[in-house]
């Protein structure tokens, strides 16, 4: 037999055999209970929960553990839904898995709005049409990484940069105040552990252009006062720059501006 349909099903790896055979035989208890044979592969679990989450740079916190990639799927679409109930919008692509075109069919039934961004005869979606299809009511982008029937790989990392680019690129970054209710062009960012003065000196060395709050009160050493009625903590207060921009910015702009604060935010961080 020559077998030659992986994307189906695939046999277990041989080394995840050897790594599984224990808790399949021996040591099959229940790690949620309170007694010592089920309780002590409580730490089992947390420490392939670590490893995951190093494999693919997340907080081990963050890594959930499911039965199949259907049930992955539906379980994350499902979560930024509830985490944004305001927000009734979801992009995918017209070639997603049909976990995500069900569910988004299903969605689209309790009246949310689904886009499916069409891809070309090469089976290549355009980065644009995700930018003219993203708004303020967007919850979720939903896009697979490689297809499964054609194996044509999507631009994950222009995806990412282009969907909430500073808060996912950067690591210990925060978006200061309410997520929806705000102007489409203005962001204000905590950057956790960095001065915002010193970044925003590589910054200006870097040719982009930013400010810690108000052109009122740049001439202040102090925090402007929107800054500490929101957030008193001095440290907090002091490291946050806003980005304001207009009509004239370009994606392109974006993205060399995300690259140059990934380079400043490393160069202080040492």
């Amino acid at each position: 037999m020559i077998y030659l349909d992986h994307n189906a099903t695939t046999p277990i790896a041989l080394e995840v055999r050897e790594a599984m055979l224990p808790y399949l035989n021996e040591e099959w208890g229940n790690p949620s209970s309170s007694y010592k044979f089920g309780s002590k592969l409580k730490g089992v679990i947390e420490a392939a929960r670590s490893q995951v989450a190093e494999l693919i740079g997340a907080p081990s916190r963050d890594v959930v553990f499911t039965s199949c990639a259907t049930e992955s799927n539906n379980t994350a679409i499902n979560a930024a839904l509830k985490a944004n109930p305001q927000k009734r919008h979801i992009i995918t692509s017209a070639v997603e898995h049909s976990s995500v075109l069900n569910y988004g069919m299903a969605l689209e039934k309790e009246n949310y709005r689904v886009t499916y961004l069409p891809v070309d005869r090469a089976g290549l979606l355009k980065i644009a049409d995700l930018e003219t299809a993203l708004t303020d009511d967007t919850a979720i982008v939903s896009l697979m990484w490689a297809n499964n029937e054609t194996g044509v790989l999507f631009p994950v990392e222009d995806i990412a940069r282009v969907c909430q680019g500073i808060l996912s690129l950067i690591p210990n970054t925060e978006l200061n105040g309410h997520k929806s209710q705000r102007l489409p062009n203005t962001c204000n960012l905590t950057f956790h552990g960095i001065e915002s003065e010193a970044l925003l000196l590589l910054l200006d060395q870097a040719g982009i252009c930013a400010s810690s709050g108000s052109a009122c009160l740049a001439d202040s050493d102090e925090p402007s006062h929107v800054v500490k009625a929101m957030k008193a903590e001095s440290a907090a207060s002091r490291q946050m720059i806003r980005f304001s921009l207009d009509v004239t910015n370009t994606a392109t702009e974006i993205k060399n501006m995300l690259s140059k604060i990934q380079g400043a935010v490393k160069l202080l961080c040492g």
